[in-house]
């Protein structure tokens, strides 16, 4: 009888212990726990980074559609440029250009440009590319402008001011050899030949004209004027025979 009580006290002393030490393991998990989330249900099986990353974004159906629309204006807005730049290009005839059409037509080409302008920015992300041919659309319509400014101060077509707007003329007439986005337009018609044997040749035979014509008494910013238009037109050139060179044109 006492052997069956020592048998049944050890075992419950035996019972005792286990379930005091499960209840402190128990108890260092949960402390374990403290401060961290806990995964519950579906989404705890959830791959961390599978949801809502940068390339499921992109692969929204919203998204792809706003891309693309993104797209098609951005097309459409260089079409625009190109379009005008070369209608702007079309002024120009021989080594002069059509200053009395091009005023003329002035505040429509500016009112286009605007609109255009519109156009590119509802682009985004705004591109570079874009921005730069737009840039160069704007310097040009500003520079034909000003050359007619300059061509209506001039008192008579004679002598030094014949020279002088012929020296204006030659600089817009260059303009023909840039694309769109004011680089050298390597594509173009006898790129080389009319550059070289045209305007190089004009430039030459004003610039004797001048001598012929500039009296002792001419007024020094008459000569100023023409000789800063003959040197931007001798800097053009050579830009431009230079990267015909570069792109292995026959000289």
């Amino acid at each position: 009888m006492k052997l069956i009580f020592s048998v049944v006290s050890m075992a419950v002393v035996v019972l005792f212990r286990s379930a005091a030490t499960a209840a402190v393991i128990s108890d260092d998990k949960n402390d374990n726990l403290i401060g961290k989330p806990v995964k519950m249900g579906i989404r705890a099986n959830l791959n961390p980074g599978s949801y809502g990353t940068q390339a499921n974004l992109r692969n929204h159906p919203i998204l792809e559609r706003r891309a693309d629309a993104n797209e098609i204006l951005s097309r459409q807005a260089e079409k625009e440029i190109k379009e005008y730049v070369s209608d702007l290009r079309g002024y120009t005839i021989g080594t002069s250009w059509l200053p009395d059409s091009f005023g003329a037509d002035a505040e429509q080409l500016r009112a286009e440009l605007d609109s255009i302008a519109d156009m590119v920015a509802k682009v985004l992300p705004e591109e570079p590319r874009l921005l730069a041919q737009l840039r160069y659309a704007r310097y040009l319509h500003s520079k034909m402008s000003g050359a007619v400014e300059k061509l209506a101060n001039f008192p008579s077509m004679g002598g030094i001011y014949g020279c002088i707007s012929e020296a204006v003329n030659l600089n817009i007439g260059l303009t023909r050899f840039r694309n769109s986005e004011g680089e050298p337009d390597l594509l173009a018609a006898n790129y080389v030949h009319q550059i070289r044997y045209g305007f190089e040749t004009a430039l030459a035979n004003l610039n004797l004209s001048f001598r012929r014509q500039t009296l002792a008494n001419t007024p020094s910013y008459l000569r100023e004027l023409f000789n800063h238009e003959v040197l931007n037109a001798r800097l053009t050139i050579d830009e431009l025979l230079e990267a015909g060179i570069k792109a292995g044109l026959q000289m």
